[in-house]
């Protein structure tokens, strides 16, 4: 097809400047004056052809450097209906394809192929409508293109980055890294179709200009200071498009090794969902640090370490934290995945009585990867006729499914402690004694157990100073503040560093807004005072002549 041929040649310009993918493209008005009419075809002869994309003009080629003449010769062979057939034959990278700005670029293409194709001007609109869903699945999440497809690639998760993470480069099978290279060749071609590009494609045969997304430098910067450098060294080879990707597999498998892929890679908290052992990404978790939690210093080296002996691949012990409601158990996890997240580790949470089966489709999928993971149980109540009860207490020990090198199972519970507590004071009666067994068989299967005391109204108070110092709050007295964090834990029914944490967080908002009200008190005094003096002082009338002397000169 003729005007086909002239839109490859329209792709395949030379690109003068490195950073037109992050400024906004402006269109041949030829081309578009040349297509404004409607019905109207274009039919590109091959003179043309040669003057608009470069070819056959010997002053041109001169001043083409070697650079834009490989990448024109790249795009060149990028055909629009050769990237469509090629993406179908994607072996492992396929779920770059499921990306919704991915997605609405093959349907772009698509579109314009049938609209040239058919050579129907009515398939104008489905060209317009497909390119309002391409920018607008670019705008959404405010990244370049070239940030965006490269996220995809880096993150995929596939048969090739997962056994990246569980073999060295020189284990690799062979076949897999062919195929892998074979993805990569056509994924680079589909990166070559940058926004600038395909808005002009889009105004070509709209025969009207559209907008280009692009991202300002500074925002573009902004993002990458979020990545590592490892990460973003290797970014910076594949945006270099003199290279082929193909000979980036190295470096790719030594991010997958690194990184991991998939959600892992991206996320530190995650939900176990109620079907297949979903995982389920946490986008805004608990950001709680250890700083904001006072007074378990203990307990805090000991879950450290243990985790430190995990993250080095190392035997970690199954953790049980026993203790009251409110003393920092869970906290005290969380904070720690906090801590260690940049290294790797993970932690999901099982929120409903799961199977056996389920249990193994969790390790089938967390074992081998990079990272390092806890599946978290909490608030664990000691009901031994819950599948849940059993099915945990068989996985910790005596079952025959394995656990993984890189999982432990940390759980807390405040059941455990009160009837621990009843047990061993002889005031255990009924279901509690027929617990006993079970209670202690149970604890026994953990390598490591933390007791978390019941806070006294001491330990309460200087929690309260700790935190409230942390949040900055002052003009106030110790004894005010004394007073005032008793009132609220008496309130609240007892003393717990739950409800210190709730007392300063009450305090810090009572602070700002009466700050906020006093402020705006001022504000009215001020204006008040203003009026009233401008009222006290009245101008003189125009018709009131001054004073004169007896000179008749105004006084």
């Amino acid at each position: 097809m003729e005007a086909f041929v002239g839109l490859v040649d329209l792709l395949t310009k030379p690109k003068r400047n490195r950073a037109c993918s992050l400024t906004t493209m402006s269109v041949s008005g030829s081309r578009s004056t040349a297509r404004s009419k409607p019905n109207a075809r274009v039919r590109t002869s091959s003179s043309t052809r040669k003057s608009a994309s470069g070819r056959g003009s010997k002053s041109a080629s001169a001043a083409e450097t070697e650079e834009d003449k490989l990448e024109r010769d790249m795009l060149s062979s990028a055909h629009v209906t050769d990237v469509l057939e090629e993406c179908s034959r994607l072996m492992f990278f396929d779920d770059v394809l499921e990306d919704e700005a991915v997605q609405n670029l093959l349907n772009l293409l698509e579109a314009v192929y049938q609209l040239d194709k058919e050579e129907d001007e009515s398939l104008r609109g489905p060209v317009s409508e497909s390119y309002g869903d391409y920018f607008s699945s670019l705008a959404e999440p405010g990244l370049s293109w070239t940030d965006r497809f490269l996220s995809l690639l880096l993150y995929s998760d596939n048969v090739f980055s997962l056994t990246c993470q569980k073999k060295n480069l020189v284990d690799m099978p062979e076949a897999l890294l062919s195929a892998a290279m074979h993805d990569l060749n056509i994924l680079q071609k589909l990166f070559g179709f940058d926004p600038k590009r395909i808005a002009e494609l889009v105004s070509f045969y709209l025969g009207a200009p559209v907008p280009a997304w692009h991202v300002q430098d500074r925002e573009r910067s902004e993002f990458l200071m979020t990545v590592d450098g490892n990460q973003r060294t290797l970014r910076l080879q594949f945006e270099d498009t003199l290279s082929s990707w193909a000979d980036l597999v190295p470096e790719l498998h030594s991010n997958y090794t690194q990184r991991g892929s998939g959600f892992f890679a991206d996320h530190k908290f995650f939900l176990l969902g109620v079907q297949e052992a979903e995982f389920i990404p946490v986008e805004t978790p608990d950001e709680v640090t250890l700083d904001d939690i006072f007074g378990i210093r203990r307990q805090k080296n000991v879950l450290r370490q243990n985790f430190e002996f995990l993250l080095q691949g190392l035997a970690a012990h199954h953790v049980l934290l026993a203790g009251t409601r409110g003393s920092g158990k869970s906290s005290l996890v969380k904070a720690c995945v906090n801590t260690y997240a940049d290294r790797g580790l993970r932690l999901v949470e099982i929120e409903s009585a799961i199977d056996m089966e389920t249990f193994r489709s969790i390790f089938a999928e967390l074992a081998g990867r990079a990272q390092k993971f806890v599946l978290f149980v909490d608030d664990f109540n000691y009901d031994v006729d819950e599948e849940e009860y059993r099915c945990l207490r068989k996985v910790l020990d005596g079952s025959c499914v394995k656990i993984p090198q890189n999982v432990i199972i940390c759980v807390t519970s405040c059941r455990y402690a009160e009837l621990q507590k009843n047990i061993i004071a002889g005031d255990a009666e009924g279901e509690e004694l027929y617990l006993e067994e079970d209670v202690f068989g149970f604890s026994d299967r953990f390598g490591t157990m933390l007791i978390f005391e019941e806070a006294t109204k001491e330990k309460y108070l200087d929690t309260v100073k700790y935190l409230a110092s942390r949040a900055g709050i002052g003009e106030i007295g110790a004894d005010i503040l004394e007073l005032r964090a008793s009132q609220f834990a008496k309130a609240k029914g007892g003393y717990c560093g739950r409800t210190a944490k709730h007392f300063v967080n009450f305090l810090s908002s009572e602070q700002s807004f009466l700050k906020s009200e006093m402020n705006d008190c001022r504000s009215n005094i001020g204006r008040i005072n203003e009026a009233r003096s401008n009222a006290e002082e009245p101008e003189p009338s125009p018709d009131v002549q001054p004073p004169t002397g007896d000179d008749g000169k105004k006084q």
